[in-house]
């Protein structure tokens, strides 16, 4: 098995040429996947300390107990 390649296709074994702007395209997708969900897990596990730090009372204006608030900010970042 062996990839070949030219300066515009690449052939990868039983698929169809793919042209390295589209092999790009693909790559910068996946890569702004990745930083997204990143920054989706910071935001959570930020937003989750910021839960578990609050007191009862502030926690009753919303109508959380602590709890519910012991029970969100217990899951790791990657649940939502």
């Amino acid at each position: 098995m062996s990839i070949t390649t030219d300066p515009v296709r690449f052939v990868f074994p039983g698929n169809q040429p793919i042209s390295a702007c589209s092999r790009l395209t693909q790559i910068a997708g996946l890569a702004a996947d990745l930083v997204t969900r990143l920054i989706v897990w910071l935001e959570r596990a930020r937003q989750r300390r910021q839960l578990l730090a609050l007191s009862e009372r502030a926690l009753l204006d919303f109508g959380a107990s602590f709890a519910d608030a012991e029970k969100e900010g217990g899951k790791p970042f990657w649940r939502s």
